[in-house]
């Protein structure tokens, strides 16, 4: 929307280890930039003209506080920014305040998935800041993943049951539409 638009990647990777897909094997567990990383490359970027950026980020909310430095950074840099590598949707569950910790680790086999969210969770984020500072720092779109309704889908490839709580989805996607971010809900068929 806002002329010249860079592809961008804060973080590769992914802990999920879903059946089906080729990230883990790929590219392997989750990383992200270093702080300075991020900001050299957001620098490179302005100084060649660069308006607008595109997060492709494989798992962006795998670690709140580094989305929330990676929030700040895009808006130091007022660039306008779209999200779409996906953004988890049983992270921001995870994060509202009326989930449970008990409740998010029985929603995956391996409840280390959450370890980061959990993190963030004990230190107060809640989704409604995250989207909150989207917004602030430039966000306009983005691509959550949805994926199914269907715990045995879900859990059978390895992907948290949260995203089944239809509540707690239509939650998180009114937060998105309350902060004016446009969303694209992707779904598993």
């Amino acid at each position: 929307d806002y002329g010249k638009l860079l592809y961008v990647f804060t973080s590769i990777g992914c802990n999920t280890k879903c059946t089906f897909c080729a990230i883990p094997p790929t590219q392997g567990p989750w990383v992200s930039l270093k702080e300075k990383s991020l900001d050299d490359l957001l620098n490179y970027t302005i100084k060649h003209g660069v308006t607008e950026v595109l997060i492709e980020d494989d798992h962006l909310f795998h670690d709140p506080e580094w989305a929330l430095t990676v929030f700040k950074k895009l808006e130091e840099y007022k660039l306008p920014w779209v999200e779409e590598g996906g953004v988890g949707l049983f992270n921001l569950i995870a994060l509202l305040p009326e989930v449970d910790e008990t409740f998010i680790k029985s929603s995956v086999e391996n409840p280390a998935v959450f370890n980061k969210t959990l993190s963030a969770k004990r230190k107060g984020i809640k989704t409604q800041d995250l989207i909150r500072r989207m917004k602030e720092s430039g966000c306009y779109s983005i691509y959550l993943a949805v994926e199914s309704a269907n715990d045995d889908s879900l859990y059978t490839s390895h992907k948290p049951t949260l995203n089944t709580q239809e509540l707690y989805t239509q939650k998180v996607v009114e937060l998105f539409h309350e902060n004016k971010i446009r969303t694209t809900c992707g779904l598993m068929l």
